[in-house]
């Protein structure tokens, strides 16, 4: 080995050490990458809560909000689901018809009259109420 260190020339030798710090750096990268789970962010858009129960919660999607998140929808929420306001976490009786939300979803959406969100991810509390 230290036979071809005097015969390899010099550029030849620090090629080889940037290619192969290179190639680590690289597998390093993607090794975290592959490790670590990419989460969907979801849709989010902006409605008015038409009605409220226990779990259930009807929207109408806003005029702002692109065409497929206009019309009214139905989604049920769940422990998963987080409902906040300012980045305090509410409960669901906190929410009242008529209120002003941005709701992210990740799920699909069941093509019914009103549509239904399969998976509500966050229903965030837009206008101030206290």
């Amino acid at each position: 080995m230290e036979r071809l260190y005097k015969m390899a020339p010099s550029w030849l030798l620090a090629l080889l050490l940037v290619l192969y710090s290179a190639a680590l750096a690289g597998g390093a990268f993607f090794a975290g990458r592959w490790s670590t789970p990419q989460r969907d962010l979801g849709v989010t858009f902006y409605a008015h809560i038409v009605s409220i129960d226990d779990t259930w919660v009807r929207v109408e999607g806003l005029e702002i909000n692109d065409i497929n998140s206009r019309g009214t929808v139905e989604f049920k929420v769940t422990e998963d689901t987080q409902l906040v306001w300012r980045n305090t976490e509410l409960p669901l009786r906190s929410f009242d018809p008529g209120d002003l939300v941005a709701i992210t979803h990740s799920g699909g959406v069941l093509e019914r009259d009103p549509g239904y969100l399969l998976q509500v991810d966050r229903v965030q509390l837009l206008d101030d109420k206290w």
